[in-house]
């Protein structure tokens, strides 16, 4: 597949116009999804300052419950998994 595209420079040349765009769809998605996370924080930030609750001052805290909600997604996908096995185990025992 190499040497095809060595070989002939107009297919080397739309294979790379064809990366450039999958980079390019890649990067705006991933700034769009950085920049809606960006204004759902300030729009809690602002929520909390306008309710008068606490706004977490240390990244520290922020990462900790971070961490904790982490955790607590990643046990509960491992029970989900085990829960699963027998039945897994039971479809191949019928086929």
């Amino acid at each position: 597949m190499f040497d095809v595209i060595q070989d002939q420079p107009l297919l080397a040349l739309v294979a790379a116009v064809v990366v450039a765009l999958l980079v390019w769809a890649v990067v705006k998605r991933l700034l769009k999804m950085a920049l809606f996370l960006l204004l759902c924080l300030a729009a809690l930030f602002l929520w909390l300052k306008l309710t008068g609750q606490e706004v977490p001052d240390a990244m520290g805290e922020v990462g900790s419950i971070a961490g904790r909600v982490a955790k607590d997604a990643v046990e509960k996908g491992v029970e989900a998994y085990r829960q699963s096995e027998g039945s897994v185990d039971s479809l191949r025992d019928v086929n």
